[in-house]
């Protein structure tokens, strides 16, 4: 046990001096197998990949299962025959030292030395994360005045920036990335941030907020000229690479918001625009979709005013309904919503409501009379869909709180 110990932390001491590839010669020197090791998130960083060139940027990543480790050391998955050794405490994982085709051997010959290494490797991932902790949190900053508080002095916001470097007089854009099902946003901005500098994307920024992926991108120029090139097409070629790529080595759905260019005084615009692009097409039910501001059609025109305009027409249209269902716990608008999706399918929407077609009728005869209007008509049905999914978007951007 002493002897061990004494292990442990010579480990530890080489590590803190020669970086992890000390930690890696001692697992070499004590297994005949093949292994990795790599980031909670399944980023390696060994064996070492090089960096900056695209066709081995998949080969940086491996695939980690659903692993519950909760209090075991190690999880062996079938499919694979690789063992997954989680180097933290409990629940607390910083990484993973993976044995490739671990079948039909003997665990003492190895897990003696998988635990010896766990100290070091521990300490050196607790200190990446710790670094890029602070990234984030500087990046996050940057996010929150250039989007949100951007009343603040632009020039000071850019300057305590430092990296990521965003020119004033420079035109950005916005594209926001959400997985389509439940994924760790992390592991998409890690794969994000070194899918762009692989291929030269230096002035691209990737923040992550919330849920969500925000990647800040500088305009293209024409050659000739120098004058901004208001052509998307070279930017959509980009992208769709992007996601495509994504797509294809997370084995998931992702769907792409745009915005469109402004200044870095106005690229809170850009967020409104992409924001409201991703609710849009969320509320519609659409799922790995790549779409402009500009594709939204009406709504594209309607937010061109002020949102406080917006949620004046909201209220004014719907505010005796919305007032009725708070006041009576009643859910009259859900109702019209659902039926307003169906294209007026009286039958679909009773029976998504579990409710007779004649409870439906009389709930919708209460809508057209606190609304003052009538369902019949193809204008008034325009106007409330429209309406609705207004109402939805502001609410889903926060200018409405409910």
């Amino acid at each position: 046990m002493l002897n061990e110990e004494i292990i442990k932390y010579q480990l530890l001491e080489d590590m803190l001096e020669q970086g992890l590839e000390a930690v890696c010669a001692y697992l070499r020197s004590v297994t005949s197998k093949l292994f990795v090791i790599c980031n909670d998130a399944g980023k390696i960083y060994y064996p070492y990949v090089v960096e900056g060139i695209p066709e081995l940027l998949d080969k940086r990543y491996i695939g980690i299962p659903d692993i519950q480790l909760s209090n075991q050391e190690y999880f062996y998955h079938e499919m694979s025959h690789n063992l997954f050794f989680g180097v933290g405490k409990g629940n607390l994982i910083y990484a993973y030292i993976v044995v490739y085709q671990w079948e039909n051997c003997d665990l003492d010959d190895i897990l003696p030395a998988l635990r010896n290494a766990n100290l070091a490797v521990k300490s050196y991932f607790a200190n990446l994360q710790s670094m890029e902790t602070a990234e984030k949190s500087v990046r996050s900053e940057l996010l929150q005045n250039l989007l949100f508080f951007n009343n603040a002095n632009i020039r000071e916001v850019l300057k305590k920036a430092g990296n990521p470097k965003l020119d004033i007089n420079q035109k950005y854009f916005l594209v926001l990335i959400e997985p389509d099902e439940e994924f760790n946003i992390d592991t998409l901005y890690s794969y994000s941030k070194e899918w762009l500098t692989s291929r030269g994307w230096v002035h691209h920024t990737c923040i992550v907020w919330i849920k969500t992926l925000i990647v800040i991108c500088p305009v293209h120029f024409k050659q000739q000229t120098l004058e901004i090139d208001s052509n998307w097409e070279r930017h959509y070629v980009n992208i769709r690479q992007h996601k495509k790529d994504m797509e294809k080595k997370f084995n998931i759905g992702l769907s792409f918001a745009i915005g469109e260019k402004y200044s870095p005084v106005e690229l809170h615009r850009s967020y409104t625009e992409a924001k409201t692009t991703m609710n849009i097409n969320r509320l519609m039910g659409e799922k790995n979709f790549l779409k402009h501001f500009h594709d939204q059609g009406i709504f594209s025109l309607l937010y061109l005013h002020d949102p406080e305009l917006l949620k004046e027409h909201c209220y004014k249209t719907l505010g005796k309904l919305i007032q009725h269902d708070r006041e009576y716990k009643t859910e009259l608008m859900d109702a019209l919503r659902m039926l307003l999706d169906s294209n007026m399918n009286w039958k679909e929407t009773a029976g998504k409501l579990f409710i007779h077609v004649n409870t439906l009728h009389y709930r919708m005869n209460k809508v057209q009379e606190l609304l003052g209007l009538d369902l019949g008509t193809l204008h008034n049905q325009a106007d409330l869909y429209i309406t609705l999914k207004l109402y939805d978007s502001l609410v889903a951007n926060g200018f409405i709180k409910e």
